[in-house]
């Protein structure tokens, strides 16, 4: 595929490209080919990222006279147009420049995308397509925004950042994230067509501070710092990687448990890290012994979250058999093949999750219980900053500090009828959007709570409340601490 960064290109021709890939994004833009105007256009609440059941109903709805009908056919649907329908919605840019750029192929009368056009908050992310059904999936297929995607963009912190990394970058989604928060950005992947469809997004968007370098995990970065680093890496435990993006290239759990060890030596004396993870849970075992022994040895926090915890026979189920031309024999035997290999290695559970390395050292065990909310990356960071207060080891610390309830916090009652008459049993705090902790309080510290305003340092707001409910709520990241300017 010729993206407008393929080695080899003049400089002439490279500007060329790139201006054809910034044509292209102005032609979405001014046809509102954003999450709202597609939603609105399919007649669909759901996620753009349309399967390939939908497709044909959805094909229908649309509007094929206007300019978003049309992209949306083009380069949502996959839906082959004629050449005149094609150049009308994709001018000013033109056919020819755009085949140039490797973006679509003109066959005769008829124009076929050879990309995906996912939009996603403010940006529009390329990708390649879902294979046809008579087609397999490549091995180096680089794929677009998925669950696990959306999951880490959820967890990542999003303070100013000087450097940030993402190891495995794919198609450049969190890469460009970042690219909002961070002064620099490096994206690094061992797939070549990874790296262009990286260039391509940050074309598309108008990006300019990413730098993309190819080679496995950290060698491409070897001896270099940065203050935030990401990773969704090929996760999938399998008996053999068949495809770049997603199988691990090692046995077992063994490529997630290299990645969080290396990670703290390219992190600064400041830097957080979030790193998606699969891991082996042992018969008898708790979820998170294995990535508790993976980090025992780091010097730093250890925020490990768990998503959920899957059976060998389902983990099969949902992974062994890839999009695309696959008869129901061949699925069936993917299928056995991927189950003998756990048998063999007596694998009977993995769990999935996160592991976020911060500054101070302490280890949070978080069960997520579903996918985290809107809020989550402030959540965690709040986390983060009451574990750095925390370790300063003092009660005069905390009760100098300025607390302030963060957005979206509730409390919720549990009454009980005792003598004919409502009593209170407990009160449970938690914060809507965030990662779905709660912790029980008691009277005084709900009171306490309640008061914080983000001005005045808790030993105004103190009363007779205990420091141990604060300090537990501060863990919880369930109340913010307000830093000093």
């Amino acid at each position: 595929m010729a993206l407008l960064t393929r080695c080899g290109r003049s400089s002439c021709e490279g500007r060329r490209m790139a201006d054809a890939i910034a044509g292209l994004a102005a032609a979405l833009r001014a046809a509102d080919y954003s999450v709202r105007g597609v939603r609105a256009a399919i007649g669909s609440g759901a996620e753009v990222s349309i399967a390939p059941a939908y497709l044909h109903a959805i094909e229908r709805r649309l509007d094929g006279a206007s300019p978003l009908g049309r992209l949306i056919a083009l380069f949502l649907l996959g839906v082959s147009l004629p050449v005149g329908e094609a150049a009308a919605a994709v001018a000013p840019v033109s056919l020819d420049a755009l085949a140039a750029a490797g973006v679509v192929d003109c066959d005769g009368e008829m124009v076929r995308a050879r990309i995906r056009v996912l939009p996603y908050e403010d940006l529009l992310i390329a990708c390649d397509r879902d294979p046809d059904p008579d087609q397999r999936l490549e091995r180096e297929h680089v794929g677009g925004i998925h669950a696990s995607t959306v999951l880490l963009a959820l967890l990542t912190p999003r303070r100013p950042v000087g450097r940030a990394l993402e190891i495995g970058c794919g198609c450049g989604f969190q890469a460009l994230l970042l690219a909002r928060h961070a002064g620099e950005v490096v994206a690094t992947d061992v797939n070549p067509r990874a790296l262009e469809f990286g260039r391509l997004n940050a074309q598309l968007n108008g990006i300019g501070n990413i730098s993309w370098r190819l080679g496995d995990g950290f060698e491409p970065v070897r001896g270099e710092r940065f203050d935030l680093v990401v990773s969704n890496p090929p996760f999938v435990i399998a008996p053999r990687p068949r495809f770049t993006f997603r199988e691990s290239p090692l046995p077992g759990d063994e490529f997630c448990e290299e990645l969080v060890r290396a990670t703290p030596g390219s992190l600064s004396d400041d830097g957080v890290a979030c790193l998606l993870t699969s891991w082996i849970v042992a018969p008898d075992e708790d979820w998170a012994a294995r990535p508790t022994a993976w980090t025992s040895d780091i010097d730093a926090g250890r925020l490990l979250l768990h998503l959920e915890t899957v059976d060998a026979a389902t983990n099969a189920t949902r992974w062994a058999v890839p999009p695309g031309a696959v008869s129901s024999a061949e699925a069936d035997a993917l299928v056995d093949e991927w189950l003998e290999y756990y048998r063999a290695n007596s694998i009977e559970r993995i769990a999935y999750g996160a592991v976020i390395i911060h500054p101070t050292p302490a280890l949070t065990r978080i069960e997520l219980g579903g996918t985290p909310g809107p809020d989550a990356a402030a959540h965690v960071e709040r986390i983060i900053e009451g574990h750095a207060l925390l370790a300063a080891g003092s009660s005069g610390a905390v009760l100098d500090a300025v607390l302030a309830v963060p957005q979206g916090l509730r409390m919720d009652w549990t009454l009980r009828v005792e003598d004919r008459a409502w009593q209170l049993q407990r009160s449970r705090v938690s914060v809507d959007g965030g990662l779905g902790l709660g912790v029980e309080v008691d009277r005084d510290t709900a009171r306490v709570v309640a008061g914080l305003d983000g001005r005045r340092p808790l030993r105004e707001l103190q009363g007779d409340a205990s420091l141990d409910g604060v300090r537990e709520l501060l863990r919880a990241g369930l109340i913010a601490v307000i830093r000093p300017g």
